[in-house]
């Protein structure tokens, strides 16, 4: 089960199939990160919200993903 939910330029209400998939992970206490360059409906859904200058996302999925490496965070069976 997840246990982070990442809304990443997503708005919840717009997508039919995105918002039904939120509700059960957050019932069994997932949290919700937003990320996205304004305010928009995904950042009523979660805990923590991230504003970004546009065209700047790029950076930090870069910077996300270095932490995953340098922390052996990921799934090498997976990868």
């Amino acid at each position: 089960p997840a246990e982070l939910l990442r809304l990443w330029g997503a708005s919840p209400v717009s997508p039919p199939f995105t918002a039904p998939r939120l509700g059960p992970p957050r019932r069994r206490g997932a949290r919700g990160i937003a990320i996205d360059i304004r305010r928009t409906e995904a950042f009523e859904q979660a805990d923590e919200t991230v504003i970004v200058r546009p065209g700047t996302d790029a950076a930090l999925a870069l910077a996300m993903m270095q932490v995953i490496i340098a922390e052996a965070l990921a799934d090498q069976e997976f990868i």
